[in-house]
C-alpha cells in the first residue's frame, strides 16, 4: 500500500514538474512566430519615416599625420605630424523620407582645448544627402573668406545602400529598431530571461550574406544584436547594445546605444566566439529628440542646400567649379555653357548647373524644358523598404495605426498565456483528484 501510494505521488509530481517545464517553452516559443515578429518589426521600422531625428554620437577619431607632399606643401600646423587619437562628439539630425536621407552633423564646441586642436582638420559642420538621386555634400572648414564653405554635387550611388544610408543604419540600430526592413528570413524565435530571442539572415548591404541574432524587449526594441557579415569572404561583424526608453505616441526608441563595427569576428549573444576580431570602432549614440509627420515645407527647409556668398561649388556632374558671388548668383565668366546646355537638353544634367543656368537667364532654355530628377520608387530598394504594414510612401500616418499590430499580437499573446495556464492548472487538479481517488481505493481494500 505505501509503495503504491508513493508511486502515485512520484507519479503526480513528474506530471507537474513536466507540465511546469513544458508550459515556458511552449510560452516563450511560441510567444511570436517567425512570420509574425518580422512583420512586427516591419512595422515599427516604418514608423520611423518623414521624420527629423537628433542624436549625439560620441566616439574616437584617428587623424592621419599631414603629408605636404600630396599638395606640393611643406607644413601644415593644423595637421599632426603622427597619427592622433581624439575623443568627439557631434550632435546629429537624420531627416529621412522613405530612401531619402538627409544628415546635418555640427562638431560640439564645448570640447576642451586639447582635443579641439587636434580636430582641426575636421569639419565643424556638414550636411550630406542622397535626395533627388544625387550626392550631395556642403563641408564648413575652420576658416573664413572665400572657400571657407564648398558644396559638392555628383550622381548618386548606384548601389543598394551608399554612405548616407550606412550612417541612417548605424542611427537606426543604435536606436533598437531598424532591423525589421533589412531582415530577409527569421529562422528561430525563443525566449531568455524575459527577453524575445530572434535569430536568421540579415541583408546589410547587397552582395553579402550574413547572419544575426538579436535580443527585444517586451516592446520589441532591440537591447543587443550580433550581426555577421561575408561580402566575398571579407568578414565584418557589428554588436549593438541599447538601454532606457523614450516614448513618442505609440513609438518606442531606446534612449542610448552603442554601435560597434569590427573587422574578421563577431561574439554571439550566448557568448560564442566566431573568428579573431580584427580593428574596427564603436561609436556612443544618446538620443535627444523626434520629431514626426513632417510637413513639406519643414522638409524642404531641413534638405534644402542653400547657396553663400563665397561658397566653392563643385559640380562633378558637370564637370566645373565655380565660385558664388556677393550677390548670391554664380560665377561663371570663365565658364562656357555650351557643353552644359548639350548636357541639360540630353537629361544627362539633372542638378548641378540648372541653378546657374536659370540664373544667366536661362541661355537660351526654354522654362518649359526643365527636368524634374524622378524619384526613386517605393521599395526599388532591398536595403530600404519603404512602406511596412500599411504606411505610406509620405509616412504622414499617426503611427497609431502601425502600432495597431504589435498590440493585437500582445494581447493574443496574453490571451494565450492565460488560457494554458488555466489548462495547466485544471489538468494539475485533475490528476490530483484521480490520484487521491486511486489511493483512497487502495486504502480501503
Amino acid at each position: 500500500m505505501n509503495l503504491s501510494i508513493r508511486r502515485h505521488n512520484w507519479v503526480r509530481l513528474s506530471v507537474i514538474v513536466l507540465l511546469t517545464a513544458v508550459t515556458p517553452t511552449v510560452l516563450g516559443a511560441e510567444l511570436y512566430s517567425p512570420e509574425q515578429l518580422l512583420e512586427l518589426l516591419r512595422a515599427r521600422d516604418a514608423m520611423l519615416d518623414n521624420v527629423e531625428l537628433k542624436y549625439a554620437e560620441s566616439g574616437v577619431v584617428i587623424i592621419p599625420p599631414y603629408q605636404p607632399w600630396r599638395r606640393g606643401e611643406t607644413t601644415s600646423p593644423a595637421a599632426p605630424a603622427k597619427p592622433e587619437r581624439c575623443a568627439y562628439t557631434d550632435h546629429v539630425q537624420l531627416v529621412v523620407r522613405g530612401v531619402d536621407t538627409t544628415l546635418i552633423r555640427t562638431r560640439d564646441d564645448k570640447l576642451t582645448d586639447e582635443t579641439a586642436a587636434g580636430l582641426k582638420v575636421l569639419n565643424p559642420y556638414q550636411k550630406t544627402s542622397n535626395t533627388r538621386r544625387l550626392f550631395r555634400e556642403i563641408s564648413k572648414f575652420d576658416m573664413t573668406g572665400r572657400g571657407s564653405t564648398v558644396l559638392d554635387i555628383s550622381s548618386s550611388a548606384a548601389v543598394p545602400v551608399d554612405l548616407v544610408r550606412e550612417v541612417r543604419m548605424k542611427a537606426e540600430f543604435a536606436h533598437g529598431l531598424g532591423f525589421g526592413k533589412r531582415i530577409k528570413q527569421i529562422e528561430e524565435v525563443s525566449r531568455n530571461e524575459g527577453r524575445i530571442v530572434a535569430k536568421g539572415t540579415i541583408g546589410i548591404w547587397w552582395e553579402d550574406i550574413s547572419r544575426f541574432e538579436l535580443e527585444l524587449d517586451e516592446d520589441l526594441v532591440v537591447r543587443r544584436a550580433s550581426i555577421l557579415s561575408d561580402v566575398k569572404g571579407s568578414i565584418t561583424g557589428f554588436e549593438v547594445t541599447t538601454v532606457e526608453t523614450v516614448t513618442y505616441k505609440a513609438m518606442k526608441l531606446a534612449r542610448k546605444g552603442t554601435f560597434g563595427r569590427f573587422d574578421g569576428g563577431i561574439t554571439w549573444l550566448d557568448g560564442r566566439t566566431e573568428g579573431k576580431r580584427g580593428s574596427g570602432n564603436e561609436v556612443s549614440i544618446s538620443h535627444e529628440d523626434l520629431r514626426t509627420q513632417l510637413s513639406d515645407e519643414n522638409y524642404e527647409a531641413l534638405t534644402d542646400f542653400p547657396r553663400e556668398p563665397g561658397m566653392q561649388v563643385n559640380d562633378k556632374i558637370a564637370g566645373v567649379t565655380y565660385f558664388i558671388g556677393p550677390n548670391g548668383a554664380p560665377e561663371l565668366n570663365d565658364i562656357d555653357l555650351s557643353d552644359l546646355q548639350r548636357l541639360w537638353a540630353s537629361g544627362d544634367l539633372e542638378l548641378g548647373m540648372t541653378e546657374a543656368l536659370d540664373d544667366r537667364g536661362n541661355n537660351g532654355i526654354k522654362s518649359e524644358d526643365t527636368k524634374e530628377a524622378m524619384p526613386v520608387a517605393s521599395g526599388q530598394l532591398s536595403g530600404d523598404r519603404i512602406t511596412s504594414g500599411g504606411a505610406s510612401a509620405n509616412g504622414k500616418e499617426d503611427g497609431a495605426a502601425l502600432q495597431k499590430p504589435v498590440t493585437i499580437a500582445r494581447r493574443i499573446s496574453v490571451w494565450s498565456y492565460t488560457l494554458i495556464s488555466a489548462i495547466v492548472v485544471l489538468l494539475s487538479t485533475l490528476m490530483t483528484i484521480l490520484i487521491r481517488s486511486r489511493c483512497k481505493r487502495n486504502v480501503e481494500s
